[in-house]
C-alpha cells in the first residue's frame, strides 16, 4: 500500500512539475507578447508618415493656391488691358467715321475711284464736283 501510494504521489508530482512548466510557458508567451504590443503601440513611424504626407499635401494646395491666384489676377489685368484697347479701337472708329464724314463735304472728288468706309451724305454738297473721298 505505501508503494501504491509513494507511486501515485510521484505520479502527481511529475504532473504538478508539467503542469508548472506550463504556466511558465504560457507566462513567458504573455510576457512576450505584451513587450511586442507595447514596442507596437510605441511605433509612431506609420503616424508620422501619415501625418507628413498630409502636411505635405496642405503644402501643396496652399502652393497650388498662390499659382491660382496668380494666375487669375494675371488675367483679369489682361482682360482689363483688352477692355481698354477695345474702347480706344471703338473710340477711334468713331473718330475716323466723324473724319470722313467731314472730308466727304469739303474736299473736291478724287481723280482714282474711292470707296467710303461709311456712306456720305450727298445731299448737303453746294458743288456738283464734289464726290466721295477716301481716307488712303
Amino acid at each position: 500500500m505505501y508503494t501504491t501510494l509513494l507511486e501515485e504521489i510521484r505520479s502527481l508530482s511529475a504532473q504538478q512539475k508539467a503542469l508548472e512548466n506550463q504556466v511558465i510557458d504560457v507566462s513567458s508567451e504573455q510576457q512576450r507578447q505584451n513587450t511586442e504590443a507595447e514596442a507596437h503601440h510605441a511605433d509612431t513611424s506609420l503616424k508620422d508618415t501619415i501625418s507628413a504626407g498630409f502636411g505635405d499635401l496642405q503644402a501643396s494646395y496652399v502652393s497650388l493656391q498662390g499659382q491660382m491666384d496668380e494666375l487669375l489676377s494675371k488675367q483679369d489685368a489682361a482682360l482689363a488691358s483688352t477692355e481698354a484697347a477695345l474702347a480706344a479701337q471703338q473710340r477711334s472708329e468713331q473718330l475716323v467715321q466723324q473724319l470722313a464724314a467731314q472730308v466727304c463735304v469739303t474736299l473736291p472728288a478724287p481723280p482714282f475711284p474711292c470707296t467710303l468706309i461709311t456712306p456720305c451724305d450727298t445731299s448737303s454738297r453746294s458743288s456738283s464736283n464734289m464726290e466721295p473721298t477716301c481716307l488712303v
